[in-house]
């Protein structure tokens, strides 16, 4: 019987590198500072003893191939419920802002427009629209692309309705604690009026995508594989209407546990502490192995490989 080892060598290739799927650890994010010890790490001198090389328990992305730490939710028809007062009105501030949700194959253009924003605004380098075309031919119809968009003058519109309807009923002395209200959602709703005329005029366009996600599912598991959106219009919290959209997806479809991707395990970046919005557990897995074929071409491999990711990265971020 022909080994991994041969078939590698064979290709010449200078090193198998893998990743199980192995969990050593899973907690609460809300109990991050009191997570237990890890467990299945005597999978390690197992591994060793054929040649294969720990990477370590490495915390940083960037430290890996594969991310080491997983954030991910279990999901069951009632977690609506249980959100976070913050997530739920960050939700609802979307649909009010005028934020629309379009799903289909034919978005996958403006998928791909909001992950070019966040290559730029990030200054790294994502896949490109053949890649994500692939990815859902290949899932069809167990693949989602969602994205939203934001129609300046129909929302310009909706404001002025809504301000002039508020307006009359102040007018029409209604009580202490609705006055207060209606003041407040005045004050509100005509500052977001003035921005959006002014970033209607700057785009030149009636219509702008704000963010998008690409997902696939199987009947046991959803994963979020990527998302992107508008550096300009982040107070739209688009995002937010999207996940939501995945998750509501999930309890259609009796799917118990969502993946929100990789995380840093410092636990306490940016993109972690938005998807802790959402009931998060975060997980550990054992992380990468190398079985190393040609040492001194793996070395030089090693350290030379990930500078030019960087130089990759930061050309694509300064593309336009």
């Amino acid at each position: 019987m022909i080994t991994i080892k041969e078939i590698a060598k064979q290709r010449n290739a200078i090193a198998i590198r893998f990743d199980p799927c192995i969990l050593v650890n899973k907690y609460p994010y809300k109990k991050r500072n009191e997570k237990p010890a890890l467990s299945n790490t005597d999978i390690i001198p197992f591994l060793e003893t054929v040649g294969a090389h720990h990477k370590g328990f490495t915390t940083h992305i960037e430290e890996a191939t594969q991310p080491r730490y997983n954030a991910e939710m279990d999901v069951d028809e009632d977690y609506f419920k249980h959100l976070e007062h913050k997530t739920v009105k960050c939700i609802n501030a979307s649909t009010r802002k005028g934020i629309e949700l379009y799903e289909g194959i034919m978005y996958i253009d403006d998928f791909a427009k909001a992950m070019h924003y966040t290559e730029v605004r990030k200054k790294v380098a994502l896949r490109n629209i053949s890649y994500f075309k692939n990815m859902l031919e290949v899932y069809g119809d167990k693949g989602i692309c969602m994205v939203t968009k934001l129609n300046f003058p129909r929302q310009i519109n909706l404001l002025k309705e809504r301000i002039e309807a508020q307006t009359n009923e102040l007018n029409d002395n209604p009580s202490k604690k609705r006055k207060d209200e209606l003041e407040r959602l005045i004050t509100q709703d005509s500052k977001e009026l003035i921005q959006l005329q002014q970033d209607y005029e700057k785009e030149g366009v009636d219509e702008i995508v704000t963010g998008g996600i690409l997902a696939c599912y199987n009947d046991k598991l959803m994963e979020l594989f990527y998302m992107g959106n508008h550096p300009n219009y982040l107070r739209m919290y688009s995002s937010y209407l999207l996940y939501k959209s995945c998750l509501d997806r999930c309890v259609e479809k009796g799917i118990h546990t969502c993946s929100f991707g990789g995380i840093e395990g410092t636990l306490d970046d940016g993109l972690t502490l938005f998807k802790s919005n959402w009931l998060m557990n975060v997980e550990e897995y054992i992380g990468e192995f190398n079985i190393v074929l040609d040492p001194i071409i793996y070395t030089l491999f090693d350290k030379v490989y990930p500078e030019v990711l960087k130089i990759v990265a930061k050309v694509r971020g300064q593309e336009s």
